[in-house]
Order: structure tokens, then C-alpha cells, then sequence
């Protein structure tokens, strides 16, 4: 028929006619007749009938045209300018559709596009209403984009036809949204008109496999007709879905722009130009991840439609993909740019209120199908039951796992009953909710009960039990159970992602009383962001948690992240490193927004102008994202952890950024008796243990520090089978790790004398000349890091006057001094190197950096030396440095000679127990 109607319109043209009359399709009939292959064929003869009596001459017409009749020339009429059909051509085509159905030579899906537009203009709208209002039953959640579909395809019955398919929509939105549902659907409602072919183009990744869609040359092997050409030569008027297209590979991709341009496709096996503009063309993409996962924009699609496209639009132009280790646009810009002249519909996620909707549609549906095959009959069931089982499907709610699999939480425990109780005979099923559950869904608004479900990445589980009551099966669902979803572990190539839900709070965490009411006002920040928005204040949007390592900085975040109950996002600074992980890396937490993003030793990223421009490049793109942030109302709260904080680049700590700035010191003593007391109630310990003293030992130490004491305590105790640890052991640990393991010497009894009166001369002058410093012990025990040592209490505040620095010159000479009393000349020896060190920086930051001496007063020489590069003052310093070190020494040897008497009782009892604590050294001087 379509031959037929193109040598008509050839003939009117001719003929310089602006209609096709019914005379023109007589002509082309008794032109085309001699080629007709089945003469007994229903339509053939029906046409033979028509124009038996029609008064042209058979003769005439076939001499005139018959070397007019050729495929090329049909071809070239198809792109000729729009006749319209004359009335009386419009009501004898539709009088012949039935006689065409079936037959060979022409087919009515063949039938020319113009009679159609023949058609009553307010009919055709009507037509579109009906199937509006079908879709917007079948299709849930997108009325939007019906109403886009709908719309574009009212413009194309008033279009005149164009050298381009009837119809171009591209399909964009989240996955599982009803893309190709409604592709589907729309197909299915205009299966009258339109065949239906849809084609996975992830199946075409490779650049050669356009073969399979347009056909291959007959020169390559295994050639064949493309199924695209085939398909669309066989049925003109089809809809064709390119489902997920933007996966396909670029040549692929390519290969369809001519199909978009002009409407013709050719096959390369056959040769043939196919004529796609009786199509409609359906693309579907899941692209645009960032921008329809804004809760903004997805208001956006509905109330400003055309700033949602354009959003959409400038977006697509930045996807990439990679294709042979290159990468490449998503979608070729020539590509884009046609698609973008057809309708661009777009979807966005489905809501809570239409999932219940479809689930319940679902559900009614298919057990009426089972109501049907088994003859039983479910009686009407809680309203609240199909929201139990959307929630099953938590904290995806994947449409697709939903459709298929929520009848059958209901219908497999009633079959699963059947078949361990054949002899059972009922034939309706009760279906109740336990107590439990009714609880728990009256205590959780609808709404909030699916974000929560999805934001904390958890699972709802529940029992289902079954028992028979005479002709009816009672189904209940009790004991409900929202489980964390095991650790979703997003690895790239640079690092990894872990998204998961703490179970930490701050009450679990010993110690830090001050950083976590720091913290808790930040809780406070995150859940009120409305009223800060209201009040017209930016909300921040991270901070920095520094201090020393191992002082529980990540179990911190994981706590915040906990009590605000959201979240939380976590990787390595040294992941940073790479900027493919930092693109994915907030790509994957804005789509779990709200939630925090703990990154963890971020100092891995250096500064920029540190490292070349490569890290610069890094930097940039980081504070990029970062700044990206505000602008979606999705909140993503940055925590990021340092033990450097002066190693970070200051535009990254700037107001606007993360300008929070939180301090984690090491754990005070509240903390480490948390810590200690946790240990020693384990069984492995001796109860005789004196807790104060180990915790005023651990002074300065991290949970991981107490952590690995407890460790190689119970390691050493076990190697040794010394059965339950004492304090001995113990202390020995805490020593261990805080200045080295024990040396092994050979000293002969003179060198450990000179040991112990080295020490006690300086632990008797410091408590002479700073009573209120702590000394926690006194050891001549040689260790990895000294010979003997005098043990300070490091929590204790010191006031850095002048009078401590002169004090602290003393003591650092006084164990010297007291050395060379006992010994003579004989005990002047190198053990007093490190003591020199430390009197000399007693001497010089009173008098070179803090103006402290009267000769200098006010006067920080190394000031000057930071701005000049240049020395000043130096011989002055050194003088007034040398004259301090010299009245330092003149007072130490005064006080060595007046204190000698506890100097000796102290090194007596260190030379008989090795190790004195605070109280055994107090009681001997006292």
C-alpha cells in the first residue's frame, strides 16, 4: 500500500495537483497492477473492483509512467514535500483496511502516514486524553512525565511531517523509576497502529556491534541484516525503546544519527534505505545521577519544567564514561544535540506514597490471579499490611524487586503450609498482624519510617506463622527486627568507600567530656538546619577533629554520626590522592544525603605550592566539592581528622568550609581509669593493683596506648606462664612503652652508683626548687632511651615564668653536680650530655625568644632572624646566655652541698630497689 500511495502522490505532482485524489491512486493501481505477485489476494482484488469503472485509460497510464516505476524513485517521493489526501481518498482507504490486513503484497501497518492526518483533529485529542488517563493508571508516581509524553505527542497531530522519526523522546531519571515501563505501556495502548521493539543497548558495548543494528557488508563474515533496518522495513509505523542507550559504545551510538537527522537509516548488508518516520524513538538513560538526586531539582521537574531540562541538558554534556581505558562523553554531543530538539521527559524518584500505591496494586492483582488457579480466597485484610511488606524491601525499595516478589511474602507461607499439610482443607486465608507489629507501625509516622529505614541503610524483617481454623488458614506476622544492611564497600581502584550506620554513642566513649559537648552542639546544628536557614545563617558545612594520634578522633565521628542518626561515609586522606575517587566519592554521598562524610588523616593531601600542580589540581577539586555542597539541601556534613592541623591548606580550614575546628587531647584521667578498670576486671589480673597509681603512670597516653599496654601485658604473661599479672608487670609495660624496653649491661657497681646519685640529684633539686611538680618515678633501670630517668606527671599545668626557667637550668645541672661530689673528677662523664642540651634551651628561650632577662628585656631575637634571615643580637645573647648558665651553675652546686643528705638517702634506696615512686621518694626527703 505504501508503493501504491508514493506513485500516487508522484503522479499528482506531476499533474502539479496539491491533492491526492482518488484518480492518483487509481492511476498508480493500474500502473502497479502488471507487478502484483498474488492476483487472488483479498486486496488486489478488491482494488481491481474499485477502479474497474474508473474512465481512464489502462494503456494510457501504463505508458506514461511505467518508466517512471523504480524503488529510487519511491525513495526520493517519501522526502518530497506533504500532500494531503483528498476526503474521498481518506474514506476509501479506511473502507479498505479490512480487505489489507492479511495480505502478503501490502500490510495496513504499511498503510502511508497522511490518511492519518485526515483524521478529526478533535478526535485525536480525545484519543490522547483516553490514553493519558490509562498510562496515569498503570504508571505510578510520573503523572509528569505522561503529561510530557502526552503533550508532545498532541503537537505531532497538527505537525506536518518532517524528515525525522514521527516521534523523539529521550527518558532520563533515576533507575526503576518506569522508564521503560511507560515506553512499554505507551506501546502496548497503540499496538492497533504501532509495533513494538525494544533493544538492550548494553549489549553493545563494543564499537563493532552497530552490525547488529544497522547490518554488516556483505564482504564480512557471518554478515547479516541489521535487526533495527529489519524490524523497522517490515513494520514502518513501530516504536522502537534504545533501553539504558548512553552504555552503548560511541560508534554504536553514531550510528543512529542519520535515523535522527533524516529519517532513514541504511542497512549495510542489504543496502536499502529504511524510512523511520513513521517511528516513534524511544531513548531511556539513567545518567544525571547528581543532579535528580537533589531533592531541589526533583521539585523542580514538576514546577519549573523547562529550568529542569535545561539543568538535565548541561549536565549530560559533562557525563563521561570510559571506553578502551579512554575517556569519553556519555553521549556524543551530536548525539545530544539531536535528542535535545525531540522531548526530553523526565522522571524522578518514587516516593513513599507511590510505592504504597503500586505495591497495593500489585498485591490485589496477583492474589486475585492466585485466588483464580487455587480457589482460596483471602479475606480483607489491615490497610497497614501492604505497608509492612513495602518496608521489607528496605533500604532500597527497588520497583522492580517490589512487582515481583510482594505477593509472594504472602503467598509463600501459605502454600509452604499446603504442602507440609496436604490433608489441610480451607479455603480462605485470615491474614493479622501481631501486637509487635501493629506497635511498631502506630509508633513511626509513614514518612519518617521510610526515610529512616533508607538513610540508615537498614533491613525489616518479621515471622510469618500459619494455622489452620477449621475452613479458614490464619497468615501472622509478628516479632518485626530493623537490622543494619552489612557494609556496602564501594572500591575503586584509588581506595575505597564504607557506608554504614554507627551503633557508637557518645555515652560509649570514656573521657573527652569537653570535645563531646563540642560535638553535641553540632548534633544540635544538624537536626535544626531549617531554622538556621530561616533565621537567614548558612549552616556550616564541616570541621576538623586534630590532636595527637590514637585519641579516638574516628570513634568521635562514628558517635556524632550516630546521635544526629545519620549516616556515615568513610575514607582515607590518602585516597584523596587520586581525582577519579574524589569525583565518585561525593557522587555516592550526596546520594545518601543527609549524612556525614568522615575523612580520616586528611593531611595525606598536601598543600598546594608543596607538591606540583598535580596535587594542587587535587586540592582544587576537593574545595570544589566541598563548596558544591551548599547548594544542595540534601545536607552532607564533613568531618575530617588530622594530627597535624597546621599541615592542612588554609583555604580548606576558612570560614565557609571546614571552619570548625575541635581539639582531641590525650584522654584525661577519668578516661584512662575508664580504660584501666575495664581491664583489670579481667580475670587475668591480680586484684592488688593499685589503680591510682597506673593511672597517674599513663599521664599523656592514648585508648590505643592502654590498649597495647593491656596487650603485651597479657602477651608477656602468657610467654612467660607466669599465671595472673601482677603490678610489676604491669608498670613494666606502661615503661616500656613510654621510654623503651630495659638494655641489657654489664654495669659494674661503680656506674650504677653514678647512676643513681646522677638521678636523685636531680629529682632532690627539682623538688627543692618546683615543690609542686609531680614527679611520678625515679628509675636507674637503663632503657632504650636513657640510663636512669626522673618521671614527671605530663598532665600537669606549668606556668613558663623566669623562675621556673632558672629552675629548670638547675635541675638539669644538678645531676652533674651531684655526680662530681660523690665521684670526684672521676664521675665527670658524657652520661650529663643530654642534661647540658636541656640547660643550654633553659638558658636561651628566657633570654633569645622571650625577653626575660634584664639585658634583653622584651627583645625576641629569633623574630628578627624570621623576618630578615639574619642574625641579631648574637653576641649579646651568647653573652647573656653564658652568665645565666654560669649563675645556674654557682646556685646548683649551693643547693647540691645544702641538700646533700637526701641526695645520698635517695641514691642509697635507688641503688637497693632500682625504681622509687613518688610516694617511697617523698618519704625519704621528708
Amino acid at each position: 500500500m505504501r508503493t501504491l500511495l508514493l506513485f500516487a502522490k508522484y503522479i499528482a505532482l506531476e499533474e502539479s495537483q496539491k491533492k491526492i485524489d482518488l484518480d492518483h491512486v487509481a492511476a498508480s493501481f493500474l500502473c502497479l497492477k502488471p507487478f502484483a505477485k498474488d492476483h487472488s489476494a483479498p486486496l488486489f482484488g478488491e482494488l481491481q473492483n474499485r477502479f474497474k469503472s474508473v474512465d481512464i485509460g489502462e494503456e494510457f497510464i501504463a505508458d506514461r509512467y511505467k518508466n517512471d516505476l523504480s524503488s529510487v524513485l519511491l525513495s526520493y517521493m517519501a522526502e518530497k514535500p506533504v500532500l494531503p489526501f483528498s476526503d474521498q481518498v481518506c474514506s476509501f482507504l479506511q473502507e479498505l483496511r479490512p480487505a489489507a490486513s492479511n495480505d502478503d503484497w501490502v500490510s495496513v501497518t504499511e498503510i502511508f502516514v497522511l490518511p492519518e492526518m485526515a483524521v478529526d483533529y478533535r478526535e485525536s485529542l480525545k484519543q490522547l486524553e483516553q490514553l493519558k488517563k490509562a498510562l496515569c493508571e498503570e504508571v505510578v508516581g510520573q503523572e509528569h512525565a505522561i503529561e510530557d509524553l502526552i503533550d508532545s505527542m498532541s503537537k505531532a497531530v497538527w505537525q506536518p511531517q518532517q524528515n525525522r522519526p514521527q516521534g523523539v523522546f529521550f527518558f532520563a531519571g533515576p533507575p526503576a523509576s518506569g522508564k521503560t515501563f511507560l515506553a512499554e505501556r505507551f506501546a502496548h495502548h497503540l499496538k492497533d497502529e504501532y509495533q513494538y521493539r525494544a533493544f538492550d543497548m548494553t549489549q553493545y558495548s563494543n564499537a563493532n556491534e552497530s552490525f547488529g543494528l544497522v547490518g554488516a557488508k556483505k564482504t564480512y563474515d557471518d554478515s547479516a541484516p541489521g535487526e533495527l533496518t529489519t524490524f523497522v522495513e517490515k513494520f514502518p509505523k513501530s516504536i522502537i525503546v534504545f533501553d539504558e542507550f548512553e552504555k552503548a559504545h560511541t560508534q554504536v551510538l553514531l550510528s543512529l544519527l542519520r535515523m535522527l537527522s533524516a529519517g532513514f537509516l541504511t542497512d549495510e548488508f542489504t543496502q536499502k534505505d529504511i524510512d523511520f518516520r513513521n517511528t516513534i524513538i524511544v531513548f531511556t538513560s539513567n545518567l544525571g545521577g547528581t543532579v535528580y538526586n537533589k531533592p531541589d531539582y526533583l521539585k523542580t521537574i514538576v514546577d519549573q519544567p523547562v529550568q529542569a531540562r535545561a539543568a538535565m541538558l548541561s549536565h549530560l554534556r559533562n557525563e563521561t564514561k570510559i571506553e578502551r581505558s579512554h575517556e569519553v562523553k556519555a553521549i556524543p554531543p551530536e548525539l545530544l544535540s539531536r535528542l535535545s530538539q525531540g522531548s526530553i521527559i523526565l522522571f524522578r524518584s518514587l516516593g513513599v506514597n507511590e510505592l504504597m500505591l503500586l505495591s497495593g496494586k500489585q498485591l490485589n492483582r496477583e492474589l486475585s490471579f492466585f485466588t483464580q488457579k487455587s480457589k482460596i480466597d483471602f479475606l480483607p485484610y489491615e490497610s497497614d499490611l501492604t505497608r509492612l511488606l513495602l518496608f521489607t524491601f528496605a533500604p532500597f525499595f527497588d520497583v522492580r524487586d517490589i512487582k515481583s516478589n510482594i505477593t509472594a511474602k504472602v503467598v509463600d507461607p501459605v502454600t509452604d503450609f499446603i504442602r507440609a499439610h496436604p490433608e489441610s482443607d480451607f479455603d480462605q486465608v485470615q491474614i493479622t498482624l501481631g501486637a509487635d507489629i501493629k506497635d511498631m507501625l502506630a509508633n513511626n509516622e509513614l514518612s519518617e519510617h521510610f526515610d529512616a529505614l533508607t538513610l540508615r541503610g537498614e533491613v525489616l524483617y518479621m515471622e510469618a506463622s500459619c494455622r489452620a481454623n477449621e475452613q479458614v488458614l490464619i497468615l501472622t506476622y509478628s516479632n518485626p527486627k530493623q537490622e543494619l544492611l552489612l557494609h556496602v564497600d564501594d572500591v575503586e581502584a584509588d581506595g575505597g568507600i564504607i557506608l554504614d550506620m554507627p551503633d557508637v554513642g557518645f555515652d560509649d566513649i570514656a573521657g573527652h567530656d569537653v570535645v563531646k559537648q563540642r560535638l553535641l552542639e553540632t548534633v544540635r546544628i544538624l537536626n535544626h538546619r531549617e531554622q538556621l536557614e530561616h533565621a537567614g545563617v548558612e549552616p556550616p558545612k564541616g570541621m576538623v577533629l586534630f590532636g595527637p594520634p590514637g585519641t579516638g578522633k574516628t570513634m568521635l565521628a562514628r558517635a556524632l554520626a550516630s546521635e544526629a542518626g545519620l549516616p556515615i561515609a568513610t575514607c582515607s586522606g590518602t585516597d584523596l590522592l587520586s581525582d577519579n575517587f574524589i569525583k565518585e566519592l561525593f557522587i555516592r554521598v550526596r546520594k545518601y544525603a543527609p549524612c556525614i562524610l568522615f575523612i580520616d588523616e586528611i593531611d595525606a593531601l598536601p598543600k598546594r605550592g608543596e607538591a606540583g600542580p598535580g596535587a594542587d589540581a587535587l586540592m582544587n577539586r576537593l574545595l570544589t566539592e566541598i563548596d558544591g555542597f551548599s547548594k544542595n539541601k540534601g545536607a552532607v556534613f564533613i568531618v575530617a581528622a588530622t594530627n597535624r592541623l597546621d599541615k592542612l591548606d588554609e583555604a580548606l580550614l576558612r570560614s565557609g568550609r571546614l571552619d570548625l575546628h575541635v581539639h582531641v587531647p590525650f584522654l584525661d584521667k577519668n578516661a584512662r581509669r575508664w580504660f584501666i578498670e575495664k581491664f583489670l576486671q579481667l580475670d587475668v589480673y591480680e586484684e592488688a593493683i593499685d589503680v591510682d597509681l597506673i593511672v597517674s603512670l599513663t599521664a599523656g597516653m592514648s585508648g590505643a596506648d592502654l590498649e597495647k599496654v593491656h596487650r603485651e601485658t597479657v602477651l608477656q604473661a602468657l610467654s612467660k606462664n607466669t599465671g595472673k599479672i601482677g603490678q610489676s608487670t604491669l608498670l613494666e609495660e606502661i615503661n616500656i612503652l613510654k621510654y623503651g624496653a630495659k638494655r641489657t649491661l654489664d654495669k659494674c657497681a661503680k656506674m650504677l652508683a653514678e647512676t643513681a646519685f646522677h638521678e636523685a640529684g636531680h629529682a632532690v633539686i627539682s623538688k627543692v626548687l618546683m615543690p609542686e611538680r609531680i614527679i611520678e618515678q625515679i628509675s636507674i633501670v637503663p632503657r632504650e632511651q636513657a640510663l636512669g630517668m626522673v618521671a614527671y606527671n605530663r598532665e600537669q599545668e606549668i606556668d613558663y615564668t623566669k623562675a621556673f626557667w632558672f629552675s629548670q637550668t638547675c635541675v638539669a645541672l644538678a645531676g652533674r653536680a651531684a655526680q662530681v661530689k660523690q665521684f670526684g673528677d672521676e664521675g665527670l662523664d658524657t652520661g650529663a650530655s643530654s642534661d647540658l642540651r636541656q640547660a643550654m634551651w633553659s638558658a636561651w628561650n628566657p633570654v633569645a625568644k622571650y625577653g626575660m632577662h634584664p639585658d634583653s628585656y622584651n627583645l625576641d631575637t629569633t623574630v628578627l632572624h624570621e623576618w630578615s634571615r639574619e642574625v641579631h643580637f648574637k653576641s649579646q645573647t651568647e653573652k647573656l646566655v653564658k652568665e645565666w648558665l654560669e649563675e645556674a651553675t654557682l646556685k646548683t652546686d649551693q643547693l647540691v652541698d645544702q641538700y646533700w643528705e637526701q641526695i645520698s638517702k635517695v641514691a642509697q634506696a635507688l641503688l637497693e630497689e632500682e625504681v622509687l615512686s613518688e610516694a617511697q621518694f617523698k618519704s625519704l626527703i621528708e
